[in-house]
């Protein structure tokens, strides 16, 4: 539900996409949030190991 604001296939989906095109819209999705894990690993790993300080982003 978090990403659900940024997602592809809601969109669509809003706009009437066919069922035949389902897999378009969810194949971006999944891109997107495998695009997102190395930014939540960093985040998680800061807060464990590194007493909450967080890194900025390059």
């Amino acid at each position: 539900m978090a990403l659900q604001v940024q997602s592809e296939f809601q969109k669509a989906y809003e706009n009437g996409i066919s069922k035949a095109k389902f897999w378009e819209p969810t194949y971006k999705d999944s891109l997107n949030l495998i695009a997102q894990v190395p930014v939540v690993a960093s985040y998680n790993y800061q807060r464990v190991s590194k007493n909450g300080d967080i890194i900025p982003a390059d």
